[in-house]
Formats: C-alpha cells, structure tokens, sequence
C-alpha cells in the first residue's frame, strides 16, 4: 500500500497505536518496489511489504517498536537463504511509530510553498 491517510486513519482508530512499516530502500531483487507499505498494530496488520519470512520479521519489529514507545526505526535486512527468503536483494524498512491525527498532520499535512524561487542557472558544464 502506498501512503493512505484514510487507511492509518481507520486503523488509529479501531486499533490505536499504529506502526506503519514502509520498504525505504532495494539493492538487488526484493518482493516489493520502494514506497510499498503494510500497516502494523498490537495484534493485527493490513497491507504487505513482500509477505514471508521478511514480512513476519518486520511485523515482529513493528510491535517491538509499539511496545518500547519509539517514534521511528530503520532496519536493513538481506533476503537470502538464512531468512528463507530467495530474492537475494536487501531491503531497508522504515518503521514509524502513529499514536493520533495530529502526529500525521504534523508529518504529512504540511502546505506545499507557492512562491516560484527561480533555480540558478547551471553552468555549460559542470565541473
């Protein structure tokens, strides 16, 4: 899933706490693009990051995360034989931490600048 304000809405509010866990980086082949996301609370998920062994973990972390109070955490793993994962990729998860709208207003209801800043002119060729 890709960002869904509705979707964390919904979730906060049938669920409280929320961890949304969002694939932040791929070397090599993963299951899922960048910017895929699943949804994570105490005793449920929505969404997919890949499923497997990657997403069991990342689920597993995403409630480590709920249960210490964090706000954020990044993690790399490598999807190779010792996760029973085939892809052979890595992946970096970005896990934050939602408790109520405001925190997402906050993050992600900001408004977007409208004054044009003209760009300075690049030189011919760059050094």
């Amino acid at each position: 899933m890709s960002f869904d304000l509705g979707a964390l809405a919904r979730a906060m509010a049938a669920h409280g706490p929320v961890v949304r866990v969002v694939v932040a980086e791929v070397q090599g082949s993963a299951p899922r693009e960048v910017g895929a996301s699943m949804l994570v609370w105490e005793d449920g998920q929505s969404g997919t990051i890949g499923g497997g062994t990657l997403e069991y973990q990342a689920a597993g972390v995403a409630r480590e995360v709920l249960a210490a109070g964090e706000t954020r955490r990044f993690v790399r793993a490598i999807l190779g034989p010792d996760m029973g994962q085939c892809c052979g990729g890595a992946v970096g998860l970005l896990y934050e931490r939602f408790e109520a709208l405001p925190a997402v207003g906050e993050r992600y209801a900001r408004p977007v600048e409208k004054t044009a800043v003209p760009c300075p002119a690049l030189p011919a060729r760059l050094p």
